[in-house]
């Protein structure tokens, strides 16, 4: 009954097992629907929640007093958009980490929801929000405003969700120069041999790649590089060997996903990163052309998320400065 909204448990529990991991791909609490007017705006405190209000803001609590703050205390841990306003709050400032978290629930009118343990509602609140969504029927909530603003909230998931099908795992980095890094390896889609169609028919589609990077503690991100990947679409692997510049640390790189037209970019599973600043310093003259150099895989080891590391020689940080 305390966490009818789990998100702030599954966090924790995330952090706990994985305490030095890139950073999160995306949060998404799903909710129920919420009691609202025929606008969209959330619905005042009923008739009763006033009265219990009332009556355990009054002096001397006797029995009622006792049972309305009982009533009020539970209303307050089962509430749902309490507690991810709260969690949210306590993810900070962070935009990045902002961009991340998405809450979707639907209005829904006050008579169409029922207590929390009557099923049922079940089939009359899918219905409701079925028809929220696509724009059909004609009960439930008119403002197009609102229908939109979980629309365009929907289309932001799912192209959260589509890049975080792909990775990056790092096979090389070397000084290029005193301001600038080379990074190579490869970009590979996660899902299982067993979706190896799905895996092809995503990268058939020629979605964009580009390479963005920053100064720590920078708000804007410069356009570094867009990638010409060439993909080698396996029976069980999809992936495309990439190289680019990026500046020293202090920075911040990522590499983001564009499935429509370069619109809207997302950033692939683990980014934005951090820039190591103990690339090995590499020349012409030292050891070959810089191809023959990032084609060296010798130490490599990869974490459970598939970012690979150079394990003597180069690798990438958290941006917590993790390893």
């Amino acid at each position: 009954m305390e966490k009818n909204n789990p998100v702030s448990v599954a966090a924790s529990e995330k952090k706990f097992i994985w305490p030095s991991k890139p950073p999160t791909d995306l949060i998404l609490s799903l909710g129920t629907g919420y009691p609202s007017d025929a606008h969209g705006k959330r619905a005042k405190d009923s008739a009763v929640t006033r009265m219990l209000k009332a009556t355990s803001t009054e002096g001397g609590l006797g029995f009622l007093g006792k049972l309305a703050l009982m009533r009020l205390m539970v209303e307050n841990a089962t509430d749902c958009e309490k507690q991810w306003n709260e969690f949210r709050n306590s993810v900070g400032p962070d935009p990045e980490a902002g961009k991340k978290c998405h809450r979707l629930n639907i209005p829904l009118l006050r008579g169409r929801m029922g207590p929390i343990d009557d099923v049922t509602k079940m089939a009359s609140m899918r219905e409701d929000a079925v028809a929220f969504l696509t724009g059909t029927g004609s009960k439930g909530i008119a403002a197009a405003e609102v229908k939109e603003q979980v629309a365009a909230q929907v289309r932001r998931v799912a192209r959260q969700l589509l890049a975080s099908l792909f990775y990056f795992s790092v096979e090389r980095l070397v000084e290029a120069s005193e301001t600038e890094v080379w990074c190579a390896g490869t970009i590979r889609c996660r899902l299982s041999a067993a979706c190896a169609a799905q895996a092809a028919e995503i990268v058939n589609s020629k979605p964009a790649f580009c390479v963005q990077e920053r100064k720590c503690g920078g708000e804007s991100w410069t356009d570094r590089n867009l990638l010409d990947l060439r993909w080698d679409v396996g029976t069980s692997t999809v992936e495309a060997p990439v190289e680019f510049r990026v500046w020293k640390a202090p920075s911040e790189v990522r590499i983001a996903m564009s499935m429509d037209m370069m619109e809207n970019w997302e950033d692939i599973s683990g980014f934005p990163r951090e820039v190591n600043v103990t690339a090995r310093k590499e020349s012409a003259e030292a050891g070959g052309s810089w191809r023959q150099i990032s084609e060296d895989k010798s130490d490599e080891s990869t974490d459970d998320e598939g970012i690979g590391y150079q394990s003597s020689h180069a690798g990438m940080k958290n941006v917590d400065g993790s390893d």
